[in-house]
């Protein structure tokens, strides 16, 4: 009976514990969030993805969409800054959960972006907008083989 109710016990504090790891206040993601941004700043691009990652890593059903959007303006910052094509895809990401999250938020907080933040607003829209609702090539536009292109 005694093991019982320590193997009760003990496996009670485990749930906790494991349910605990992946939560974080929108208070702990906001400081995240800064300190990632003071990293960005000081050009310490490693430490600003880690941080970014981890936030990213969050339960996202926890973030508002005001973090969503920061988060995705860190990654479209870290793309521009590094070359490193993955933290586009993780933008995207970002830029879907924060209207899903809110919409109507996320629009206002994208088009009141500061003037130092609003091209990668834009562009990172516009990559949105273009995987959300490609072109149509029409059947009688000939495609040019990539080799070709490369060629003159």
């Amino acid at each position: 009976m005694r093991r019982l109710i320590t193997t009760a016990v003990i496996t009670a504090l485990m749930t906790l514990g494991m349910a605990g790891c992946g939560s974080h206040t929108t208070e702990e993601i906001d400081r995240s969030l800064d300190a990632a941004d003071a990293y960005l700043s000081d050009g310490n691009l490693d430490d600003a993805r880690k941080t970014a990652d981890a936030v990213y890593g969050t339960d996202s059903a926890r973030m508002t969409s005001r973090q969503m959007v920061r988060l995705s303006l860190l990654y479209m910052q870290l793309s521009d800054r590094s070359d490193d094509p993955t933290t586009v895809g993780q933008a995207i990401n970002c830029h879907r959960m924060a209207y899903k999250a809110n919409a109507d938020s996320a629009a206002m907080l994208y088009s009141t972006l500061p003037v130092d933040l609003d091209p990668y607003g834009m562009m990172l829209g516009e990559i949105v907008k273009q995987l959300n609702s490609p072109r149509d090539i029409p059947a009688d536009e000939p495609i040019e083989p990539v080799d070709s292109l490369l060629q003159n």
